[in-house]
C-alpha cells in the first residue's frame, strides 16, 4: 500500500516490540490497508518472532494507535480482515459442534 510521506513518518512512532523491546526493522513493517488517514499495519519482530497488528489514525491532533499482539502471519491477518462476518448462527453451530 502507498501512503504519503507525513503518514510514513508518523507510523514510525511504533518502533519497538512490546515483548522484547527490540527495534522493528523498516522492512518488517507492512501497511496492510489504508483508508483516508487510517492505516492498518503489521509489525513482525525478528528477535522474538511476535507480531503486532495496529490501527493508526492520523488526525490534526496527532496520531492515535491501537495495537494487538498476535501470532498470525501477514496473509492470515488479511484473510480474517477481509473474511465474512461471524453470525449468531455460526456461533450456535460451533457451540453444537464442540458440545458433541
Amino acid at each position: 500500500m502507498l501512503f504519503n510521506r507525513r503518514s510514513h513518518q508518523n507510523l514510525q512512532l511504533i518502533s519497538s516490540c512490546p515483548l522484547c523491546k527490540s527495534h522493528y526493522p523498516q522492512q518488517e513493517m507492512t501497511v496492510l490497508e489504508t483508508s483516508d488517514d487510517a492505516h492498518l499495519i503489521y509489525l513482525h519482530c525478528t528477535s522474538c518472532g511476535s507480531a503486532v497488528v495496529a490501527l493508526v489514525i492520523l488526525g490534526e491532533g496527532g496520531a492515535i494507535s491501537q495495537g494487538l499482539l498476535t501470532d498470525l502471519l501477514r496473509d492470515e491477518v488479511m484473510k480474517f480482515y477481509r473474511g465474512e462476518e461471524v453470525t449468531s448462527d455460526d456461533v450456535i453451530e460451533m457451540h453444537q459442534l464442540l458440545r458433541n
